[in-house]
């Protein structure tokens, strides 16, 4: 979930980018797979400040056609959000903030944790909690980190107990999913202003502990209609999925994030993510112990993928629909050619301690591709030269071409 997947900062902290000097690291590249390496691996590309500890969990395009990582940075007592951009190759990483402890500015939101983020029609959307609960933010930004700009999901006096879990894009609104308190929830808003919150429904047969982790719109489409010869917008339908219980739970809108319903596909006890890859929803998560992938057209009727889970994978926790990074305002021709298919990854662990696999999917199959020893990635990005970076705690990983 930026599809991909991504998560809010302290819009203050991230406005000290620019003052901030830098911090290199000088990254060797390990194999990510025995024999010629698909993913090259870098170990400790993402450094914290002297007496902290520091993890990147999100990815997000920079405009010299590398990329922005967002993650926590932990200095016992506080607690910010670091940043860190990838220079030359991309294979040489920066940290832009904080660059030494203890960071200086009376506009820092402490204790936070970034949750999510995704790019919108205009704008990337990020989301995040405080570390006790007691507020949930959404971070608009205006094409680079320096110019984010932060709001609440709700007012302080409604936003405890809200817990953000998964960003989207519905009908060209942010969708944020999480519980306030214990009630399943979905917020939507186009980027700026307030939010509008709704109830997400409890499954009839599903369990008590009933969260929403991720949420994916498919795109509208206009026609032309034959009556009043005006255009008209065939809404989209959008997918929130998640667990109920020992459950998954699918939730599925047709009027743009208005109304939902809730439905739990036999066979799968979770899902944790989802995508729409063009032309279909792909939910992946778990039957049990073993990985498990939907599919569905409609949000409504799900089936297993028809390329099948290979034999033995484990849950996959996550997955992407990784399309070019978009150039803001590049002309929109009519009737041009349609946009490539984004590249569909999924994640999950190996069957070794801290061991993960990408899975890619070809027309025929899911295919695995070992990614090392360095934890499961929390976020996947396409690169502007067709290499896809990303990012699992402390390490870089870089795929070499698609």
């Amino acid at each position: 979930m930026w599809t991909g997947r991504w998560r809010p900062v302290a819009a203050g902290a991230l406005a000290l980018l620019a003052l901030a000097g830098a911090a290199v690291a000088a990254c060797r590249a390990t194999d990510g797979s025995e024999g010629p390496a698909v993913w090259r691996a870098y170990p400790g590309a993402f450094t914290a400040p002297a007496g902290a500890t520091a993890a990147a969990t999100l990815l997000m395009p920079a405009p010299d056609g590398c990329f922005y990582a967002i993650g926590p940075v932990d200095a016992g007592q506080r607690r910010w959000t670091g940043t860190w951009r990838g220079t030359a190759d991309c294979a040489t990483v920066r940290r832009e903030w904080p660059v030494e402890l203890p960071p200086t500015s009376p506009q820092i939101t402490e204790r936070e944790t970034v949750v999510d983020a995704v790019e919108g029609p205009q704008d990337w959307l990020t989301v995040s909690a405080t570390t006790a609960g007691d507020a949930a933010w959404a971070t608009t930004s205006r094409g680079t980190p320096e110019h984010w700009e932060a709001g609440q999901l709700r007012t302080p006096r409604d936003a405890a107990g809200d817990v953000p879990a998964g960003i989207g894009v519905v009908r060209g609104r942010f969708a944020v999913v999480g519980l306030h308190g214990t009630a399943p929830t979905v917020y939507l808003s186009p980027g700026y202003g307030p939010w509008d919150d709704r109830p997400l429904p409890q499954p009839r047969n599903g369990g008590d502990d009933v969260r929403p982790l991720a949420v994916a719109g498919a795109p509208g489409r206009y026609r032309l209609d034959s009556g009043t010869r005006r255009l008209v917008e065939d809404v989209g339908p959008a997918v929130a999925v998640g667990r109920s219980g020992d459950r998954a739970v699918v939730w599925t809108s047709r009027d743009g994030g208005a109304e939902w319903s809730a439905d739990t596909p036999a066979g799968a006890t979770e899902l944790t993510d989802v995508v729409h890859d063009g032309s279909a929803f792909v939910a992946v998560g778990a039957a049990g112990r073993s990985a498990l992938v939907l599919t569905s057209d409609n949000g409504s009727i799900w089936a297993p993928d028809r390329r099948g889970v290979p034999a033995g994978a484990l849950p996959w926790r996550a997955v992407f629909a990784l399309r070019p990074p978009t150039g803001r305002g590049e002309p929109m021709v009519l009737g041009g050619p349609a946009a490539p298919p984004p590249a569909v990854y999924a994640v999950g662990p190996a069957a070794e301690h801290d061991c993960a696999t990408a899975w890619r999917r070809d027309e025929g199959a899911w295919v695995a591709e070992p990614l090392g020893c360095h934890g499961v990635p929390t976020a996947l990005l396409r690169l502007p030269d067709g290499r896809i970076a990303a990012v699992s705690g402390t390490t870089l990983l870089l795929r070499q071409h698609l």
